[in-house]
Formats: structure tokens, C-alpha cells, sequence
């Protein structure tokens, strides 16, 4: 397990509610990936690194549900 999903999974954010799990983790990737800087990227967070890289052509940001299906 990483360091990130350990964190996130052992800081209370298990919920076996489907919508409140999502709610939760939607959260928490948002803080890990837009606020929170890392050490491995010069203290950038993932979205400023990213940005100052050249992706053309990939395909990013696909939403994800690990648990039940997205609310329409």
C-alpha cells in the first residue's frame, strides 16, 4: 500500500456508505492534488507540476468511482 492510500484510509475517511466514501475521497485527492505540495516535485503540488509540463495528447482527469455509481 502506498503512503498516500495509507494515509488517506487510516485517517478516518472509511465509510461504508457509498456516497459518503466518495465524498470523502473526492475530498482528500483534491487536497493531495491541488493543495498539498511534494517533496518528490520541488514542492509543487501534482497540478502545478503538471502544468508546467507538456501532456498533448494524453488523456487526464477521468472521474472514477470506487464504490456504487455517480448520482445523477
Amino acid at each position: 500500500m502506498k503512503l498516500s492510500e495509507y494515509e488517506w484510509l487510516y485517517d478516518g475517511n472509511l465509510d461504508l456508505d457509498c456516497n459518503t466514501f466518495n465524498q470523502n475521497l473526492t475530498e482528500w485527492l483534491i487536497e493531495y492534488n491541488f493543495n498539498r505540495p511534494h517533496q518528490s516535485l520541488d514542492y509543487l503540488t501534482p497540478m502545478e507540476y503538471i502544468e508546467g509540463e507538456d501532456f498533448s495528447g494524453l488523456e487526464v482527469l477521468q472521474k472514477y468511482y470506487l464504490c456504487g455509481q455517480p448520482e445523477q
